[in-house]
């Protein structure tokens, strides 16, 4: 057994396709699989449903590639240990995000970047459910999510700023003028609102049902993006986080009212496994974290 088995079968589980995958690792298709027979034999064990083509993991297949992901993390951790002690910190760090938290993303990224140049970031945009699973997973080495008593307590977390509400309406005649509004008086307005099972709507429909409302919501999206396009329309209002009213003043036709009574606030924040050693990377992102707390 090698480390390369393990990264093919890692890349075949994620990839859900025998070509992918090998081309996500750079070499052939036969390559591959013939590799991962030989992980098999080894083994003594069949990992691969297999048919015409790639069918998923067998059950002992699906418990083999979650010890890989356990050793390919300690693996890359190592090698990042090793660029540390020659005074350069490389690799890559998988960062999955909660929508909400998308514009907060760069004020961590960009100088965390900027002090260590040789680490490649990806971030995705995720549920905070998805978040602890690739974490738990080690499909993902840090996250940024809603910290709430719902997380595992596996994991690490530190505090990065509290979440609070805007609703954004058309700057047009028939909908309400000044710079806040309450809950209540939200609640008669035409919304669109994100998909029901994000904690984000979760969130709103419980202030709306502390004040004594229900909405219904004609529009919904997963996607905060394609409500501002809907209020855009002139006909929806929406509510959405206050980092998010940041882009308005890019977006002609949309006004940010403050939402208060009650005033809403949720704590936002970096999540990690809880392990030791941590991962040389993940480390220099908590250090970075903890400079830019938002009071």
């Amino acid at each position: 057994m090698d480390i390369k088995q393990l990264r093919f079968l890692d890349a075949l589980a994620v990839e859900k396709h025998f070509g992918r995958a090998a081309a996500a690792c750079c070499v052939t298709q036969p390559t591959l699989s013939l590799r991962i027979r030989q992980l098999e034999e080894e083994l003594g064990l069949p990992l691969i449903l297999r048919g015409n083509r790639y069918e998923g993991l067998t059950a002992e297949g699906e418990r083999v590639v979650a010890w890989a992901r356990r050793v390919l993390a300690n693996y890359e951790g190592l090698y990042q240990d090793v660029a540390v002690m020659k005074g350069q910190l490389s690799g890559s760090l998988r960062l999955g995000v909660v929508p909400s938290a998308l514009p907060f993303v760069a004020s961590l990224t960009t100088p965390f970047l900027a002090r260590y140049p040789d680490v490649a970031v990806v971030s995705k945009s995720m549920s905070a459910e998805e978040i602890a699973h690739g974490l738990d997973e080690f499909t993902l080495d840090a996250g940024i999510a809603y910290l709430t008593e719902e997380l595992p307590e596996s994991l690490r977390r530190l505090t990065l700023y509290h979440e609070t509400y805007v609703a954004l309406v058309p700057d047009k005649p028939g909908f309400p003028e000044g710079t806040q509004i309450s809950w209540r008086e939200a609640a008669a307005l035409p919304l669109c609102l994100l998909t029901e099972g994000m904690y984000n709507r979760r969130i709103i429909e419980n202030t709306f049902a502390g004040v004594g409302c229900t909405v219904r919501s004609q529009f919904q999206s997963n996607s905060i993006l394609t409500l501002y396009a809907h209020v855009r329309s002139g006909r929806w209002a929406t509510i959405v986080p206050a980092y998010h009213a940041q882009l308005v003043g890019h977006l002609e036709g949309l006004r940010s009212l403050a939402l208060v009574e009650p005033a809403v606030s949720h704590p936002v924040g970096l999540v990690w496994r809880d392990a030791e050693p941590l991962s040389p990377v993940v480390a220099a992102l908590c250090d970075i974290a903890a400079g830019h707390v938002v009071p």
